[in-house]
């Protein structure tokens, strides 16, 4: 007796046990309120409908839809043969750039030799014309030393 007095007085002051009784109350209320407890209903039996279609509309569908399938048959045609003859042109412009390229590669090559030419060319001559100008310059200085020397001895 006194246990149970104790669980009385246990239910009504512990506020965890409210708590997880108002839980279990609310999803008792949620699961009733959607009908959750039921099962699903059966399906819905399907009814079949005779659709009475007339032999004039369905040839009409299938000669427009042959029409339209050989249109589309001519139309891949031009454009396959259309994409042929623009690949083509564009290798023929591609080996036409390549031979321009190459054209131009070499002559820049001989230029570039022919300009290298000249500047050893330049280059040698010019160190010649320097090595000539310093033997004039010592040449000078040495006759004027000479002609120092003749004039002191006068």
């Amino acid at each position: 007796m006194q246990s149970l007095n104790d669980l009385q007085l246990l239910v009504k002051t512990d506020r965890r046990i409210w708590a997880a009784a108002g839980f279990l109350v609310t999803v008792t209320f949620v699961w009733f309120i959607t009908g959750a407890w039921r099962g699903e209903d059966p399906p819905i039996p399907e009814e079949y409908i005779k659709v009475r279609v007339e032999n004039p509309k369905i040839d009409d569908m299938v000669k427009h839809f042959n029409r339209t399938l050989k249109e589309g048959r001519e139309e891949r045609k031009y454009l396959q043969d259309y994409l042929a003859r623009v690949s083509k042109q564009v290798d023929v412009g591609k080996d036409e750039i390549d031979w321009h390229v190459n054209i131009l590669v070499n002559k820049l090559n001989d230029m570039t030799e022919r300009v290298d030419g000249l500047a050893i060319k330049v280059g040698a001559s010019s160190v010649h014309n320097a090595q000539l100008q310093n033997k004039l310059k010592q040449q000078k200085k040495n006759s004027r030393r000479k002609r120092a020397v003749d004039r002191s001895n006068l």
